[in-house]
């Protein structure tokens, strides 16, 4: 089944001048079961993949350049800047979504203030309610346990896992393309014989 995402807010509100402004008119198409970025290569994708100099790069659907599909997920749709590099966001929010799609924050809320948050409720609070907003997650009720992954953010961990420190799964530009090729050979007329194969 495929969602569509779309920043606005409910029926009769402007869209949101933040994710306007850092988004312009792009908007998540995609599935919860196929990784963000890595697995959706139509229409609609957040990367693009090109090949510069030589080189493989993803290209967000602004036209800018990244190396991995962290990079772009975290310069592109979080909206961080490159010279960021005091800490590991994409990492924190891997371990955020995680907690999130295991049910610790339901079950055992106080190990997922502990571990994640260094013993901050208030920084747990407000970690979640920035996901809501970035519409990564969603609250049907009004506690932190009616939380749940948004079809984005299924998308997104499906991305964080396939990407995290250990990972054999290959996440290279190129790869990626492969991967696309292999999925849809009639999009790919051509077949690219650059691409290691």
């Amino acid at each position: 089944m495929i969602e569509q995402v779309r920043w606005i807010k409910p029926k009769g509100q402007r869209e949101s001048p933040i994710h306007e402004d850092r988004i312009g008119r792009w908007w998540w198409t995609g599935e919860p079961d196929k990784a963000w970025g890595l697995e959706q290569m139509r229409g609609g994708s957040p990367a693009h993949v090109e090949k510069v100099a030589k080189t493989w790069l993803f290209r967000d659907p602004r036209g800018d350049y990244h190396e991995t599909i962290r990079e772009l997920f975290s310069h592109f749709r979080l909206g961080r800047c490159r010279c960021d590099r005091r800490s590991d966001p994409v990492e924190k929010m891997r371990h955020v979504l995680e907690a999130l799609d295991k049910e610790l924050h339901v079950r055992r809320p106080e190990e997922v203030v502990e571990k994640t948050f260094d013993g901050s409720r208030a920084y747990l609070e407000d970690y979640l309610q920035y996901l809501e907003l970035e519409q990564i997650i969603t609250c049907e009720g009004r506690s932190i346990a009616d939380l749940r992954l948004s079809p984005e953010g299924k998308s997104i961990l499906l991305m964080l896992r396939a990407s995290a420190p250990g990972s054999n799964f290959d996440c290279s530009p190129s790869a990626t393309l492969r991967r696309a090729i292999e999925a849809q050979p009639h999009r790919f007329p051509h077949r690219i014989e650059d691409i290691e194969w």
